[in-house]
């Protein structure tokens, strides 16, 4: 376990496993500072599977690069079993310790399937034998073991995602990342990929998920951070989220313009209640039958959809609220 090969360059401390406190990025753009995250704080403990959800843009892709120790921070700490990590040799011993799926292709194209397995495992601190051992049983959870010596570039994109989860795992890592795992593939091999993640969280491995699918979170995750123009604007359990947001569906509304008059219309006869607008979107809580709602928007261009009372809707109208709150904040400048 790399727990024991780095216990002692990480000074480990009964902690949570994984902590970010205050954490800041700012990239600069055309002489303009761009802040990417601010002041993200979160912590991942032992077999809790984190969902990192929010916008595109929202900065969950600078997070996650972040905490896999690929990046560095502009402000705040990152923590490991409780201890800060700082400096090139407590960073390295912590990217041994966890695996990453990124959302593009990272395989070494010069390389064979079975190549791309053992070098990445040898290059993480496996012995050779160990290596080539795990390498076989990857191979044969893939279905490839007849295509082991074919060049990464003869695989679809579905099996280039497969391959990049059991590279991943095949450290035995105790964080496993994943951004986007299931992005654009078939649901044979979604349902697939579902499977082999869920089998692999256990006591000694956690995940920190970044989707955009909901249903992956329902089925793998167990806290939810929700990040909206690089802060954090909710971090708990999935239960937690949907408790706060009260349990009720969700329903968005494109195409407003300046329709007030029927919002007023819908609040006032109790079909919808804590509208959220900015410009011609907006997302309220779903009272009532949605058939009130197609009666009254019949007379208008308004488009309309109801999400799930879940975690989806949740996170719609959390998104929803701290985009209207930055552009109230905006205006008033």
């Amino acid at each position: 376990m790399c727990s024991e090969r780095c216990g002692r360059a990480l000074g480990y401390l009964m902690a949570a496993l994984l902590a970010a406190r205050d954490i800041g990025k700012t990239y600069s753009s055309h002489g303009y500072a761009v802040p990417a995250l601010t002041d993200v704080n979160l912590c991942l403990s032992e077999g809790d599977v984190l969902a990192v959800l929010g916008e595109n843009g929202a900065g969950k892709s600078t997070l996650m690069h972040i905490l896999t120790g690929r990046m560095k921070q502009d402000k705040g700490s990152l923590e490991f079993r409780g201890s800060t990590l700082v400096g090139e040799k407590q960073l390295a011993c912590f990217r041994s310790c966890v695996g990453m799926a990124s959302q593009e292709n990272t395989l070494d194209r010069r390389l064979t399937i079975e190549e791309n397995l053992q070098f990445y495992a040898r290059y993480f601190g496996l012995e050779r034998h160990e290596a080539a051992s795990r390498t076989d049983v990857a191979l044969q959870d893939l279905g490839l073991v007849d295509r082991r010596k074919a060049p990464v570039y003869t695989l679809s994109p579905g099996q280039v995602k497969q391959l990049m989860v059991e590279r991943a795992l095949i450290t035995s890592p105790e964080i496993l990342f994943l951004d986007e795992p299931t992005t654009s593939v078939d649901p044979s091999t979604r349902e697939w990929m579902l499977g082999r993640i869920r089998t692999s969280i256990t006591a000694s491995c956690s995940a920190v998920l970044s989707t955009h699918n909901m249903s992956d979170v329902s089925r793998l995750a167990s806290h939810v951070l929700v990040l909206s123009g690089g802060r954090v604007v909710a971090f708990g359990s999935i239960q937690e989220l949907v408790d706060h947001f009260g349990g009720y569906p969700c329903v968005t509304f494109r195409g407003l313009g300046g329709s007030n008059d029927l919002l007023d219309e819908l609040t006032s006869q109790g079909a919808i209640s804590g509208l959220v607008r900015t410009d011609d979107l907006g997302v309220a809580r779903l009272q009532g039958h949605s058939d009130v709602l197609g009666s009254i928007l019949s007379k208008s261009d308004v488009s309309w959809e109801v999400s799930s009372s879940g975690i989806e809707g949740a996170v719609l109208y959390l998104i929803a609220s701290s985009r209207a709150s930055r552009r109230r904040e905006s205006s008033w400048r």
